[in-house]
């Protein structure tokens, strides 16, 4: 551990170049039994760390003299073994920015010492006494400040903006210059573990130590410091002006949750949340830029900062607006309002004419289909994200099978194994199904979009998160409010129902795909393009728009299209993976044929009946050219069958299916029965 790094209050770790503007504090602050450097460093076997994305900040320049706290020496890494992420790969994400950690004494053996007073008060206090000394000047007066706390230092960070809200000194200019605080793993509503750790102070009083456990009983479940801090912190959050996100933990320690789900979030509903796939103590490790957790972290930080420019960044007049008209207490919604106005956001968009088609494709017989995942196909391989692609083009001939094959897709379990592979987070199917001859939404991209972010914000028991779609309603609450205030100012419009507009629709569809946090994981099935009913250049804008969003590390796609090859279909997915259905369904079309005749007309058939089956069903197979429409034969055949095999007449039995082939190609592809 590096000695230059002060165990207790403030110290400099990176600063801007003194050619960069330096317009943000970035501080970090550890917790329980956490050290300001050993917390955020990383460690681990040289070959697990690229050392080509740690940079050095050997470079950095200050002035020495206007600090009042003795600054660390900035070095090149001692080891690549280890990663101290604050110095040695967050000031290559945000070079204007000057990064500092803090530190206070909660190790276990200031706790257990004898005398020991402090508590969550006492560091807050401290914390907000050393950051107003460092920014005693004017121009550090006006620099936005952000909080990036770990456990206990959360509750330490969310008492001292409290505290410097209701101050008349000068720590009372900490709150204005807030921007935003990231919480990792912090138990805003309590942890079990504190009752383990009060126990284990409890225990050694028996050996004659004193030791204070003030602060084990304020993290404890139901705590009355942590209730009062949550209702202070309320309020500042109710002026709109600190935007927060909080993380919470996906591993357990020993065997242990320390911070469970439901302690890890405020319920703030402006308040975004993510999740990172580490215990309580490594998700403020992180390796490289590479690292998921980084990615996240550096994705909320880059739309906080793109806030810093814009005028009048340090109050959101969105968040008042909706806040102060419902009258909520401290500008929280807890659980109660906010479930309310989630499910009356689902059945505003619940239309279940809009999965009618799904429901009515009838399901692949039999064996059909198994050949999809075959390797030569590229489907598997596009699913398991090895082709990197985001779309992948199914088309075929009218009566082909596509929509039948698109149902079979989604509901396979292999569909999602091989996902899974892609990315081991939770993925969301979702799906819709043109349909030129059925109503309105079923044939437009309002419709489609509708139907989308209704199955994203219902409750998705396949994808075992129950709460994501709560989680992606607070990114589109916004939205929602406006579309529902649009309405009311409509006099003319008397409905309980709200009325979402395409450009509602897509917007909110965008906003989650852009700017969640959480892992959220989406193979989109879209089956029929040729049966929307609209510009087909104007559907295809609005799924390729869906792709840009990747660049959001929180967010990937596949998108799998279906539809008749026509020019304009072609054009659009000519770079991405596909294939001609048509071109691997002949086994298929054997098979059902085959077995369909047998087991409908057994009774039927004679001696020269039963001959006469395998050249028939040649001839169906030829003449079908992958094309299921033929199945539809098999309805008719069985009212001559009778008469048809006894005959063994080869010019009748021909003449009938050439004639059938002329009525196939006239039928349109809703007619199919696949």
């Amino acid at each position: 551990m590096d000695a230059t790094i002060s165990l207790g209050g403030l110290t400099i770790v990176a600063e801007p170049s003194k050619h960069e503007e330096h317009n943000v504090d970035i501080i970090f602050v550890h917790g329980l039994c956490g050290h300001p450097e050993g917390t955020w460093t990383w460690s681990g076997p040289v070959e697990q760390l690229n050392a080509s994305n740690v940079q050095s900040s050997s470079t950095t320049n200050t002035d020495r003299n206007s600090r009042p706290y003795k600054k660390r020496r900035v070095s090149p890494l001692r080891s690549s073994r280890e990663v101290f992420w604050p110095r040695d790969l967050l000031p290559d994400a945000f070079p204007k920015a000057r990064v500092m950690t803090w530190g206070y004494k909660v190790a276990l053996d200031d706790i257990l010492k004898p005398n020991s007073k402090d508590s969550i008060f006492h560091h807050a206090g401290a914390l907000l006494s050393d950051l107003a000394l460092l920014r005693h000047q004017e121009a550090d007066k006006r620099r936005r400040l952000i909080f990036i706390a770990h456990s206990l230092g959360g509750i330490v960070v969310k008492d001292a903006l409290s505290r410097s809200k209701n101050e008349t000194t000068w720590i009372n200019e900490i709150l204005p210059a807030a921007l935003g605080v990231i919480f990792l793993g912090t138990p805003h509503h309590g942890s079990q573990a504190a009752s383990l750790g009060k126990k284990m102070a409890m225990l050694s009083k028996i050996f004659g130590l004193d030791a204070n456990t003030k602060i084990l009983r304020a993290l404890e479940k139901g705590s009355e410091s942590l209730e009062r801090i949550t209702r202070a912190f309320g309020q500042v959050l109710g002026s709109g002006q600190v935007r927060i996100h909080s993380c919470q933990e996906e591993l357990k320690t020993n065997g242990c949750m320390i911070v469970d789900t439901g302690s890890s979030y405020i319920g703030y509903l402006h308040e975004t949340t993510g999740t990172i796939h580490a215990d309580h103590r490594n998700m403020c490790k992180f390796s490289s830029p590479t690292d998921r957790g980084y990615q996240q972290i550096i994705a909320v930080l880059q739309r906080w900062f793109d806030d810093v420019d814009k005028p009048d960044s340090r109050r959101s007049t969105s968040v008042i607006a909706e806040i102060q008209p419902r009258q909520l207490p401290d500008g929280l919604i807890f659980d109660k309002v906010f479930s309310r106005e989630w499910q009356e956001c689902v059945n505003s968009l619940d239309d279940p004419e809009a999965r009618a088609r799904i429901q009515n494709v009838k399901a692949a017989y039999g064996d059909t289909y198994n050949w999809l995942f075959e390797d030569e196909i590229g489907f598997s391989k596009w699913l398991a994200g090895k082709d990197t692609r985001p779309i992948h083009w199914i088309y075929g001939k009218p009566g082909s099978g596509k929509s039948t094959l698109m149902k079979y897709a989604m509901g396979n379990a292999q569909t999602m194994s091989l996902l899974q592979g892609h990315d081991s987070h939770p993925w969301k199917i979702a799906g819709f199904f043109f349909h030129d001859r059925g109503t309105q939404v079923q044939k437009s991209i309002e419709g489609f979009l509708r139907e989308i972010l209704y199955q994203l914000l219902r409750h998705d028991e396949q994808s075992g998160n129950l709460d994501q779609g709560q989680e992606l309603f607070t990114i589109v609450y916004s939205i929602y409010a406006n579309v529902k205030r649009t309405q009311r100012s409509q006099r003319e419009v008397q409905s309980t129902k709200t009325y979402w507009t395409q450009d509602s629709l897509q917007k909110a569809i965008q906003a989650i795909a852009s700017k969640t946090t959480h892992p959220l994981n989406l193979c989109l099935f879209v089956d029929a393009l040729d049966e929307h009913n609209g510009n087909h250049r104007e559907l295809i804008s609005t799924l390729t728009s869906l792709t840009q969003f990747e660049a959001n590390c929180a967010f990937r796609l596949r998108l799998c299209v279906a539809g008749r090859p026509e020019n304009v279909f072609k054009g659009a997915f000519r770079e991405y993976p596909g294939f001609a259905i048509h071109s691997y369904t002949t086994m298929d079309i054997r098979h059902y044929t085959e077995d369909r005749i047998h087991k409908e007309n057994v009774n039927l058939l004679t001696d020269n009946g039963e001959e006469g089956l395998i050249s028939l069903v040649d001839d169906i197979v030829t003449k079908a050219h992958g094309v299921f429409l033929w199945v539809r034969i098999l309805r008719v055949l069985s009212f001559y069958f009778g008469g048809f095999f006894e005959s063994n007449d080869t010019c009748r039995r021909n003449s009938y299916i050439r004639h059938m082939s002329l009525a196939a190609s006239r039928l349109p592809e809703s007619d199919i029965a696949d």
